[in-house]
């Protein structure tokens, strides 16, 4: 009995462990897009867009309609892989930007695409590189922009 206990539970661990994973291609790497000078950022975070809904009540400027997805210039396409995200977010960017941050909101099916002004300083002989928000672009699953906000939503 002991035996079978310790083999059904080395037989389980691998399956607990790839249950764990992240599910999907929310990417793990930083790149640079050397031709556009562009950085996109490692992995993907996690938000909550209720809250990001909530801060967005009180800002002024807050994009909700008209959007190039979903008016007819660009072919909707579900988004499945965070590639597919940033492709559907450059498509509504409207800002000059150099560097990208991705988050999803998991219970929502929601992606924030963060579109960003990165500067490097020195600071006691150490880089030291702080982002500016410039835009901030909402798409859910089915690949409709939902908000554009000019600017981080905090």
């Amino acid at each position: 009995m002991k035996k079978f206990t310790a083999l059904l539970l080395a037989l389980m661990l691998p399956v607990i462990l790839f249950g764990c994973r992240d599910n999907g291609d929310l990417g793990k790497q930083t790149t640079v897009d050397a031709q556009n000078n562009v950085t996109i950022y490692a992995g993907t975070g996690m938000f909550k867009m209720n809250d990001d809904e909530r801060a967005m009540k009180k800002l002024d400027g807050v994009q909700k309609n008209g959007f190039k997805l979903n008016m007819g210039d660009e072919t909707i396409v579900p988004i499945k892989t965070r590639s597919d995200v940033l492709d559907a977010a450059k498509k509504e960017a409207t800002v000059k930007y150099n560097s990208i941050r991705v988050a999803f909101d998991r219970t929502r099916g929601i992606w924030r695409v963060v579109f960003g002004n990165d500067t490097e300083k020195e600071v006691d002989g150490q880089k030291q590189i702080s982002t500016t928000a410039l835009e901030t672009v909402y798409i859910d699953e089915d690949g409709y922009t939902l908000a554009i906000y000019k600017g981080e939503v905090k």
